[in-house]
């Protein structure tokens, strides 16, 4: 194992008492400057203390009730934001060792984070047009290595859901992001198809709208929607009786009975 920099296990080991502290959300807040202050001269990068979070926070299979507080805590206070606990994730879970039935399963940190991070965004927490855009990118390898996941299909609908991504997405993305991304898309839309249709409707409705696919892509991939009534798809406009995940109050529901 690599030697970490002082820095950073100094940074570890304060994590490391928070953590056997049971230290709430905001008596650890108030060590964060601390934490800032033993990592001079060099900043505390916030990739850096997610990813310590991460390293303190899981022990094997074992996943500390406290991570996703200390991560919504850092969240609210925008010390980091969703694509550092993307980036994050991801290099702490490289995707493609991971069972895919890891990413759908209740109590894996892979879940967890998928899962806290589908809410923040659905509740309209993320505000910011350059992160989701940034944060979609960043989901693509979850996509191409797991285009069968539940999970990783309802963080997608609630991003593209977001007004806040809308106006970039139809506007300033460029075309080349629009086919990279839709080449992911159009896999995850088809294998979820068949274990979930409002959720594969609700994704093959935003390729659609937000022309998410290459030349190569014919309308014929789209041929779900037919029948479906694309004002039931959304999380803001609708609450749906029958297995309602797809609306946000459904995606509440859906999501805490994990």
């Amino acid at each position: 194992m690599d030697q970490q920099p002082p820095a950073e296990m100094a940074c570890r080991t304060m994590l490391k008492k928070c953590y056997l502290q049971r230290a709430s959300s905001s008596d650890f807040l108030k060590m964060l400057p601390q934490l800032e202050a033993n990592a001079r001269p060099v900043a505390l990068a916030p990739l850096t203390l997610t990813r310590a979070l991460l390293d303190v926070g899981v022990s094997g299979q074992t996943v500390d009730p406290r991570l996703p507080i200390y991560l919504e805590a850092l969240l609210d206070t925008n010390r980091i934001d969703i694509v550092h606990v993307l980036v994050a994730i991801t290099q702490y879970a490289n995707p493609s060792h991971l069972d895919s039935a890891a990413l759908d399963a209740a109590d894996t940190v892979q879940s967890r984070v998928l899962r806290l991070m589908t809410k923040r965004i659905a509740n309209g927490t993320v505000h910011s047009d350059t992160v989701l855009l940034t944060f979609l990118s960043e989901l693509r390898p979850w996509m191409s290595q797991h285009p069968e996941s539940a999970t990783l299909g309802m963080l997608l609908s609630a991003t593209l859901s977001s007004p806040a991504l809308q106006h970039a997405i139809t506007g300033a993305a460029s075309r080349k992001f629009k086919a990279s991304f839709g080449r992911d898309l159009t896999p995850l839309i088809s294998s979820l198809s068949s274990s979930n249709i409002q959720l594969a409707s609700a994704l093959s409705y935003y390729q659609k709208q937000y022309d998410l696919q290459d030349g190569d892509v014919l309308d014929g991939s789209l041929n779900i929607l037919n029948g479906v009534d694309m004002a039931a798809l959304s999380f803001q406009d609708t609450v749906m009786d029958n297995e309602p995940i797809i609306t946000r109050a459904g995606l509440y529901v859906y999501l805490n009975a994990m």
